[in-house]
């Protein structure tokens, strides 16, 4: 039985799906247990991408300490800080993480303010090879809801813990000290699970769910000195899960809507969405609906400019659903795989996760023909990266295994 934060989370959202894929198993090769490392202590995984040739994490342990950690390439932890706890501000987690070349960005909720003074050096853990390195089961003991990335069709969605009421955005300098706070009021239970970057300002994406049976998308958008507004999108029936910078001028962020946005009303039970918004006064520019006769549709992942994954389900048919789109915003190519619960883009990479709760990588060229796939049994999909000197890396998680990364 899969326990992990994404499974907890699909109880809380019950607007969309997931899928992954379903080829012929029993000639794929499976990744070898060796190739990759143990992410130790890891209750939950909220966060993971590339930072140079390093790996972000963000996550929280099984005390409910969320953290931010960074490993090298061959899984030897670097540092690890406790953002939250040390800085005084109670429950909550870092829901977002980002990494704009100098720094990293982290986002979250908190019952209340980090104080700056009080974060102390990061946590230097002495080395460890990937096959000594701990881990902890993942477990589904988070009492504040976050925003759903699987988008599982499910019960109510439940308001955040009316105690949970502050946002904060924080910057982290290359060697894990906190070095900027900006915290916020947060009475509309946003729970940002994405970020960009401009110029001049920073955009917190994610999704408001205050109240019960409701969640909306939202741009929080922050200057350098803090927030400065709020865009909103839909009314009950809309989720925002990737937000891309894709020029000074605009966003484009991805999700999935069964309501109208922009007078486009819904096709489908519920369709993926692309939206470019223009970031000077939030105004949809133009909008990509993606749906089908009786489908739930998502896009739940998005790398580059633009290359999508998501899902669709109609009846009992899963599929995963891999589209890359052009600067004009036209189809340059899609791929179905069949029989998929989850998928998850990073440039050539794709992971997806089967209706049997396997695990795979896959290689796709540049005109969307797979090159190179590889299973791992037992595995949920978490999330997936790309290396120069390593390729494609699969971030799964087992009852029995904990957190790991493995390389195709």
């Amino acid at each position: 039985m899969k326990i992990t934060f994404a499974k907890f989370l699909a109880f809380f959202i019950f607007i969309i799906i997931s899928s992954n894929p379903a080829t012929a198993v029993t000639k794929i090769p499976n990744l070898e247990p060796n190739n990759g490392f143990l992410i130790s202590k890891a209750s939950e995984v909220t966060s993971f991408l590339r930072a140079q040739d390093n790996w972000v994490v963000a996550g929280s342990d099984s005390d409910n300490q969320s953290w931010l950690a960074l490993y090298d390439q061959k899984g030897s932890e670097i540092w690890r800080i406790f953002p939250i706890s040390i800085g005084n501000g109670g429950a909550g987690f870092i829901t977002a993480a980002e990494f704009d070349s100098r720094e990293f960005l982290i986002a979250g909720v908190s019952q209340r303010p980090i104080e700056l003074q009080a974060v102390a050096a990061p946590e230097a853990l002495p080395s460890a090879s990937p096959s000594a390195t701990s881990t902890s089961t993942p477990t589904a003991t988070k009492s504040v809801p976050l925003v759903n990335p699987d988008n599982v069709v499910s019960t109510p969605v439940l308001p955040l813990r009316k105690d949970i009421d502050n946002l904060f955005f924080a910057r982290v300098d290359l060697s894990g000290k906190i070095v900027k706070v900006i915290n916020t009021e947060n009475k509309s239970g946003f729970l940002p699970n994405s970020i960009a970057v401009s110029t001049l300002n920073t955009f917190l994406v994610g999704n408001e769910m205050n109240f019960e049976n409701r969640s909306r998308g939202a741009i929080w958008k922050f200057n350098s000195e803090g927030y400065t507004e709020t865009f909103i999108f839909g009314d009950s029936q809309t989720v925002f899960n990737k937000v891309i910078a894709t020029s000074t001028k605009s966003l484009t962020i991805i999700g999935t809507s069964a309501e109208t946005i922009a007078q486009r009303k819904v096709v489908g039970k519920s369709d993926g969405i692309i939206l470019t918004i223009t970031v000077a006064n939030g105004k949809v520019s133009n909008l990509i609906r993606s749906s089908g006769n009786g489908a739930l549709r998502t896009w739940d992942s998005a790398s580059g400019n633009l290359q999508v994954a998501g899902t669709s389900r109609v009846g009992g048919t899963n599929e995963a659903v891999i589209t890359s789109f052009t600067s004009k915003r036209t189809v340059a190519w899609s791929t179905r795989i069949s029989k998929s619960v989850k998928a998850l883009i990073n440039g050539n990479c794709v992971a997806t996760e089967n209706t049997s709760s396997d695990a795979f990588i896959h290689l796709f060229d540049g005109k969307g023909k797979q090159v190179k796939i590889a299973r791992l049994a037992r595995q949920e999909v978490l999330g997936v990266g790309t290396t120069p000197s390593k390729g494609c890396a699969l971030l799964s998680v087992s009852s029995a295994g904990g957190v790991r990364v493995s390389y195709l």
